[in-house]
C-alpha cells in the first residue's frame, strides 16, 4: 500500500545519503593518496545522483499523489546515464588540492547534467509540496508534509553548495552541516505523525546495509 511505498522509497533515500556521506568523509579525510581519494569522491556522488528522484518519488506516496510512470522512468533513465560516467573524465575532470581538500574534481559534461537534474527535481518535488499546502484540506498530512519541505529544504541547500567548489568558486563547504536535515526532518514527522512504517522502513534500510557490507568486505581486504 502507499504507506509501505513511502517506507521503502525513504528507506532507500537515507540509505543513499548515508553512503554519499560515508564516501564524503573518506575522501575529504584522505590526504596522503590522490587516487584513493578519488575513488571515494566518486563514489559519493555515485550515491548522490539518485538522492533526488529517490525523493522525488518519495514525495509523490507522501502527498498520494504518485510520480507518472513515464516521469519516473525518465527520471532515473537521466541518473543512469550519469552514473555510468561517474569515474571517467566525462563526468568530471580530475582536480588537484583545493581549499584544503587532496582531491575535488572540476566540472564537466556530466556532472553538469547532474547539477542541472539535481536542480530539476528539487523544483519538482519542492513544487508538488507547495501546491498540496496551498490545496489541501487534510490538516495531519499538511503537517507532515511542511516538516519535510523545512528540512529537505535546508538539506538541499547544504548539498547544493558543494558544487560551487566543481566550479573553483572559493566557497568551503560549511553548508554540509544542514544535508543530515535531510532525513532527520523526515524521520520525526514519521515519530510524530506515524507517516509510513517505521519498521518496515528500518528493515529495508537493514537490508540495504548488510548488502553494503557485503560488496565492501573484498575492497576493504584489499585497501584497508
Amino acid at each position: 500500500g502507499p504507506r509501505n511505498n513511502r517506507a521503502r522509497w525513504f528507506s532507500t533515500f537515507a540509505f543513499l545519503v548515508t553512503t554519499w556521506a560515508l564516501f564524503f568523509f573518506l575522501s575529504v579525510s584522505e590526504t596522503n593518496d590522490f587516487l584513493l581519494a578519488r575513488i571515494y569522491f566518486r563514489t559519493c556522488m555515485l550515491a548522490g545522483i539518485f538522492i533526488l528522484p529517490t525523493f522525488t518519488e518519495f514525495v509523490g506516496y507522501l502527498l498520494k499523489k504518485p510520480v507518472r510512470p513515464g516521469i519516473t522512468i525518465f527520471n532515473f533513465s537521466i541518473g543512469l546515464s550519469i552514473a555510468v560516467t561517474v569515474y571517467s573524465k566525462y563526468y568530471a575532470l580530475d582536480g588537484g588540492p583545493f581549499l584544503g581538500f587532496l582531491y575535488w574534481p572540476k566540472i564537466s559534461i556530466f556532472s553538469l547534467v547532474q547539477v542541472l537534474h539535481y536542480i530539476a527535481n528539487a523544483i519538482f518535488s519542492h513544487s508538488q509540496m507547495l501546491q498540496f499546502l496551498s490545496k489541501s484540506n487534510d490538516e495531519k498530512v499538511k503537517k507532515q508534509v511542511r516538516i519535510v519541505f523545512a528540512g529537505t529544504s535546508l538539506g538541499y541547500i547544504g548539498a547544493a553548495s558543494n558544487f560551487l567548489l566543481w566550479f573553483r568558486v572559493a566557497f568551503p563547504p560549511v553548508l554540509n552541516i544542514l544535508i543530515p536535515i535531510y532525513v532527520i526532518s523526515v524521520a520525526y514527522a514519521i515519530t510524530k505523525h506515524r507517516l509510513m512504517d517505521i519498521r518496515l522502513a528500518i528493515r529495508i534500510f537493514t537490508h540495504y546495509a548488510l548488502l553494503f557490507l557485503i560488496f565492501m568486505t573484498p575492497y576493504a581486504a584489499v585497501y584497508l
